[in-house]
């Protein structure tokens, strides 16, 4: 074959491969989509529409938009639901026909003689297309549509009448109150004769500022703010109601006021309609005597006792900044300290020896929670009693030398407890949160059998007599020996549970018998990465008879533990 027909043949080839990616790929995307516009109902492109008339057979709605926003023109003056407005407009826009039935002449079998539902969208520049749904189709699948400006008629999905057919209630903005959180500088209750004023110090911090001074509750106050942020209308009940005694709003039972900026949100709450109904009536104040019916939950959290917005916290400090605790009892007194290098705790009194960081952490995160169970009134008895409690608490915070003092005396009632707040109000604690407190100190010491980091282990030797097994970790598994018949989900549980192994005594040095060792059951070494040391070595002793535990020395230590651990037991029948 000559190079000039091989030639003709390649370009052949090539315009005919250009031919059918033009033609049959780009070209049938673009007879498809131009199918598919063909199609449609309507023609006007969703970023265009100005306003939107949905007339229904009990109702006529126009929505306008002005300024960016949607709002409800007709019959009411009122704000729009953003998202359905926009759902509307775009169900409207790609509504396509099943079926062309041509030119009709008499609509009344359709429906469309005087249709129940129509849709007119206005263009920013002034276009106007309506179309009218009539009835359903024999076989229930579909409705009869036509524009009201074109002879034919066609048939399309139930679906597509069902987005279109939207109420007022479904179009009108259900939010109580527009606003966001952080611009709420004060709230103003007022219930039962009662008025509470709160001001925002700033973004985490708010204070009471009447009828008292004092740090308020800023978890409650957040829950309030979006209690009424996220309320939402069940139902628009009047418009302009001419007597708003019906709904015990004149007067109301409750008020709240909200500053925001230059502005000021007030909302009314009136009574329940009766004690089993689950819902309340409220007006804003903006919007004179129109009444809307809420959801009866947030009623109970608009109240204006004093006590319930108090900073109820006896201690304010963040758990983790803690850097020494001081726990003082009449009969005893620990002290521990988190390492500036390690960042572990050390406990310094009664003696030094590693303490059990879990167990601090959550003993200041439980102390960082408590709250005051109420608020009492100080006298000469209680001040008497606060000179001589019966537990103290110093914690010292990063960055700061001065400690943070908690107390608390026991009072005749034993299920109670008196404390002072940061405010130096006195409150009553519940016993049970005091009780969590009043540890010893070998409640905080660190009782873990062996310190490592179950992850960094490469290579673990299991010696029994004189036999020793090595595993070696390889990628995420483990190379085990044949003898051991054991998975590598069984190695990392091993490790994991002497990780998190604790001692239940510590056996005094007069019961460190040879003999405890002499024949041991179990040898553990656990080598990390490359070192040429062990980093854990444990002897596990002979288990004594009527005795469910066993005892372990950790090389180097010179401590014998007494633990619990029947998982090493099933460990020793392997080998």
């Amino acid at each position: 074959m000559s190079y000039k027909r091989t030639l003709i043949i390649f370009l052949l080839f090539a315009a005919a491969a250009v031919f059918f990616y033009l033609y049959e790929i780009q070209g049938g995307q673009k007879r498809r989509e131009a199918g598919e516009q063909a199609k449609r109902v309507l023609s006007f492109d969703p970023a265009d529409a100005a306003s939107v008339l949905v007339a229904r057979a009990d109702e006529t709605i126009v929505v306008k938009k002005g300024n960016g926003e949607w709002v409800i023109a007709e019959p009411v003056k009122a704000a729009a639901e953003q998202p359905k407005i926009k759902q509307l407009i775009t169900a409207a826009a790609e509504v396509k026909f099943e079926r062309d039935l041509g030119e009709q002449g008499e609509l009344k079998p359709f429906g469309l003689d005087q249709p129940d539902l129509s849709i007119e969208i206005v263009s920013t520049a002034g276009k106007s297309e309506r179309v009218l749904i009539g009835s359903t189709t024999p076989d229930g699948k579909n409705v009869y549509m036509k524009k009201e400006d074109a002879p034919n008629v066609f048939t399309v999905a139930v679906s597509a009448k069902d987005a279109l057919d939207q109420d007022l209630y479904a179009l009108r903005d259900k939010k109580l109150v527009q606003f966001s959180t952080p611009d709420v500088e004060e709230i103003a209750l007022h219930r039962d004769g009662k008025s509470v004023t709160l001001r925002k110090e700033d973004e985490n911090r708010w204070r009471m500022v009447s009828p008292a001074e004092t740090d308020a509750d800023t978890e409650k106050i957040n829950t309030l703010l979006d209690s009424i942020r996220y309320a939402r209308v069940k139902k628009f009940v009047e418009e302009n109601a001419p007597d708003l005694h019906a709904y015990g709003l004149e007067p109301a039972e409750a008020r709240v006021e909200l500053g925001l900026g230059d502005n000021r949100e007030v909302i009314y709450f009136g009574a329940k309609p009766a004690p089993d109904t689950k819902v309340v009536y409220a007006v804003r104040g903006e919007d004179g005597r129109r009444v809307l019916e809420l959801d009866d939950a947030i009623l109970e959290k608009v109240t204006a006792s004093p006590d319930e917005w108090r900073d109820e916290r006896l201690a304010k400090f963040d758990p983790e900044s803690v850097r020494k605790l001081e726990i003082e009892t009449n009969n005893s007194k620990l002290s521990v300290k988190q390492d500036e290098n390690s960042g572990k705790w050390l406990m310094l009194e009664p003696r030094e020896t590693r303490a059990d960081a879990s167990r601090i952490e959550s003993l200041l995160r439980g102390l960082a929670k408590m709250k005051a169970v109420r608020f009492v009134r100080s006298d000469k008895e209680a001040q008497s009693r606060l000179k001589q409690p019966q537990l103290r608490l110093r914690l010292w915070v990063q960055d700061e030398n001065e400690p943070i003092l908690v107390s608390f005396t026991q009072m005749t009632a034993e299920e109670e407890y008196l404390s002072v707040l940061p405010s130096g109000e006195l409150c009553v604690v519940d016993a049970e949160a005091v009780k969590e407190m009043s540890v010893e100190p070998d409640d905080l010491i660190d009782k873990s059998v062996a310190h490592f980091e179950a992850a960094d282990i490469e290579k673990i030797d299991l010696i029994k007599g004189e036999e020793t097994y090595s595993i070696k970790r390889k990628d995420v598994s483990w190379n085990i020996p044949r003898k051991l018949n054991a998975e590598s989900y069984e190695v990392d549980q091993l490790l994991w549970e002497l990780s998190r192994l604790k001692y239940v005594n510590v056996i005094s040095g007069e019961t460190q018998d040879a003999s405890l060792f002499k024949s041991p059951a179990l040898g553990i070494r656990l080598w990390s990465g490359e070192g040429t040391e062990p980093e854990v070595t444990l002897v596990v002793g002979e288990r004594l008879p009527a005795k469910e535990t066993v005892y372990i020395r950790e090389e180097g230590s010179g401590q014998v533990m007494e633990v619990e651990a029947a998982f090493l037991a099933e460990w020793v029948e392997r080998l």
